[in-house]
């Protein structure tokens, strides 16, 4: 993870099995894009109706936060597509 400790996932869930408390589940972590994450998460419709002087600073903010290149273009559509198509289709 970002900060170097682990989410402890499949002790928990492992926990939760034994105890009956869930079912036995299917896990699935994706990589996200490094400095391209936010651009992959950022609401892609919402976007794309800003006003450009918003939309820029919008984006030069989320930038300078979490060291992303601002010349990344709001990408969150093809993302989801991904997900749902690709990968859940897959674990299907």
């Amino acid at each position: 993870t970002w900060n170097g400790q682990e989410w402890r996932v499949d002790e928990i869930l492992d926990s939760l099995i034994i105890d009956d408390v869930i079912t036995p589940t299917i896990v699935v972590a994706l990589y996200n894009g490094g400095q391209r994450r936010n651009f992959e998460y950022f609401p892609q419709k919402p976007a794309a109706q800003l006003q450009a002087a918003f939309s820029d600073s919008v984006l030069s903010e989320i930038s300078k936060r979490y060291g992303s290149d601002s010349s990344f273009s709001v990408n969150s559509d093809n993302y989801l597509r991904y997900m749902v198509e690709e990968v859940k289709s897959f674990v299907d």
